[in-house]
């Protein structure tokens, strides 16, 4: 106990008090005056770190509970590119951009897209999908575009252009602490691409040396995650490749190395060689033409099942910042021939009529987002992909991500808002724990396909989702609650523990295709589905009660849920009941160990809204 008793008869004197908050505001403005000058230097002592802290006041964590539900529209992801069924190739590129993550009246968000670089308005967080076909090879041109000004900067036409150096000049990373301070941590074994080792050798993808902050070029390598490829073609994390820009082709110091110890390329051409079924080698030409020029080109021979995979970033050390900075995209293998549809697809459905999955997909040049749905793809369609993510912003609009590792250990003690917290360097000085780096996170923010808790209005049908948890450590746990009343559109709305009515969701397909059979999902309940079985089969209990559609991290589901008996105006929100912390199973005792998402925040993930309206008059819907 302390020797200080906090009753009011024991407080210390005014005089005291006063004293003691006037040398407490000195240390406080003087300390942060000094953080702000050191890395000012920092960020002024080579001509390539060029971003320098704001000394204005730092932005504030925005308040989850503040930031309107459903008051966005979900934007469907259209298709980047299609093969036409037949051998094909594409560029890819990884560029800044500024995007409306938050609702309308929010600031918008700088973070990252990839997009077809011939088409400037592509580029999405996240991104569009790739359509590829079963057998025939997809070559993807993957470029690192982290500049200031990419479309002036790469554009052929603009090479004459007098301020196309500047817009060369590559940009530091975009997760940044309050204070505009990227978070990239030099002392953990990263990319490394200034090859300042800790070991005293100059080369990459090595523990850095270092506890400051890394304002140099970003690191990129592409992974398409549950691909079935050659090593060359993986996105391996020392892989990666930095941006041709002007301030690393110029730097004749050679402080940055351009790509990664295991840095591979093939050929920059569309159909040639696609047929030799060779793997790519370190020396090859094509992987020495490839170097130092920004991109990586990729084969992929989609020899495997039809089924929803995914890309994103890959990076040694930084895959955290960079996914998180970037998002995904979808990369869907699709059936072969239109014959008997998807592999591993059964002739009868779950009624015993012959089998149909809903659709169709979206079509390349669709566009399913504009204001009144000009092509009437967005009507249309009935196979819509779901990127779900978790996130936290500055009320600026940026990203936050935790800044220090106290942030982690002690959140009490740190916000996690400043690079490498002092008392954070301190704690952790003379350990082999890193200063910055948070080994998980769990945001505050549910994103569905880009935007803070989207409304999707759909049809009285049936309707094919592909799920994606894109979380960085956050495991989901969903289920579909009927509303028995519209729900608020402020900050009090969330799923209580009222019983409601459930809507059942049918898995039909995971990470690598098709399952055997469907399973029905409801809370506490899997029940398999045979085919034209009398009488359907009981339901199922799951391991736990509390279980729904359990889904980590990476993991997909292809999932169909039916609108059909819903009527007008009814609305279901996708809730989360997983924890807002590491997952460890569901608590068999019910003692109250086990602590849901909160209800008022994560605990939702996104609303259906269902609209007849929207119904199909061809009676494919049905």
């Amino acid at each position: 106990m302390s020797a200080v008793s906090h009753h009011p008869k024991h407080r210390p004197p005014k005089r005291i008090l006063l004293t003691s908050i006037i040398v407490t505001t000195i240390v406080f403005f003087a300390t942060s005056s000094f953080r702000f000058v050191t890395r000012m230097k920092q960020a002024m002592s080579s001509p390539h770190k060029f971003s320098i802290p704001s000394p204005t006041i730092p932005a504030r964590r925005l308040d989850p509970k503040l930031i309107p539900k459903f008051a966005s529209d979900l934007y469907v992801i259209p298709v980047l590119h299609s093969d036409d069924r037949s051998v094909s190739s594409l560029d890819v590129s990884l560029r800044p951009i500024t995007q409306q993550l938050l609702p309308d009246g929010y600031p918008p968000t700088e973070l990252w897209g990839y997009g077809d670089p011939t088409k400037p308005n592509s580029f999405h967080y996240p991104a569009g999908t790739i359509e590829v076909t079963q057998r025939a090879k997809t070559r993807i041109t993957w470029r690192n575009e982290l500049v200031r000004n990419p479309e002036l900067c790469f554009n052929p036409s603009n090479r004459k252009n007098k301020n196309r150096k500047e817009a060369c000049r590559f940009v530091p990373h975009v997760i940044q602490d309050a204070h505009n301070t990227p978070l990239i941590d030099q002392s953990l074994h990263w990319a490394n691409a200034n090859r300042k080792c800790q070991s005293g050798e100059r080369r990459t993808d090595c523990k850095g040396t270092s506890n400051e902050p890394y304002y140099g070029p970003v690191p990129m390598v592409p992974h398409v995650h549950g691909s079935r490829t050659e090593d060359g073609s993986d996105g391996f994390p020392e892989g990666w490749f930095l941006p041709k820009s002007s301030f690393v082709d110029d730097n004749d110091d050679g402080e940055y190395a351009t790509e990664g110890s295991y840095f591979r390329s093939r050929r920059n051409s569309n159909q040639e060689d696609m047929e030799d079924g060779a793997n790519v080698e370190e020396n090859d030409s094509s992987t020495n033409e490839a170097r130092g020029e920004g991109y990586a080109v990729y084969e992929y021979t989609n020899d495997q099942a039809s089924t929803s995979l995914w890309y994103h970033d890959h990076a040694l050390g930084i895959t955290r910042l960079n996914v998180y900075a970037a998002g995904a995209g979808f990369y869907m293998i699709r059936p072969r021939s239109d014959g008997k549809g998807e592999t591993f697809l059964g002739d009868l459905d779950v009624n015993g009529n012959p089998s149909k999955l809903p659709g169709p997909p979206l079509r390349a040049g669709e566009d399913p987002n504009t204001r009144n749905d000009d092509d009437g793809s967005r009507r249309r369609a009935r196979e819509i992909g779901l990127i779900m993510s978790d996130a936290s912003f500055y009320n600026d609009g940026r990203l936050f991500f935790p800044a220090d590792r106290l942030y982690m250990e002690h959140p009490r003690c740190s916000d996690g808002t400043v690079f490498g917290g002092s008392s954070s360097s301190s704690m952790f000085a003379g350990s082999d724990v890193s200063p910055v780096w948070n080994p998980e996170v769990f945001h505050d923010t549910m994103l569905v396909n880009g935007n803070t808790w989207p409304n999707f209005n759909v049809a009285p049908e049936r309707y094919r989702f592909r799920l994606l948890n894109s979380c960085d450590s956050r495991v989901l746990n969903l289920a579909l609650k009927v509303q028995s009343s519209p729900p608020n559109n402020n900050s009090n709305n969330s799923n209580n523990n009222e019983k409601q009515e459930e809507l059942p969701m049918y898995i039909i397909g995971s990470d690598q295709g098709l399952l055997p059979h469907v399973v029905k999902i409801t809370t506490g309940f899997a029940t398999v589905l045979i085919p034209g079985q009398h009488p359907p089969q009981q339901p199922h209990p799951q391991q736990h009660h509390q279980q729904a559609l359990l889904i980590t991290p990476a993991e997909r589901y292809d999932v169909i849920i039916d609108f059909g008996n819903l009527p007008h105006n009814t609305q279901i929100i996708m809730t989360n009941t997983a924890p807002d912390d590491p997952f460890q199973g569901f608590d068999d005792n019910d003692n109250g160990e086990y602590e849901m998402a909160d209800p008022q925040t994560t605990g939702m993930v996104m609303q259906f809204t269902v609209d007849h309206s929207l119904r199909r008059t061809d009676g494919e819907g049905d």
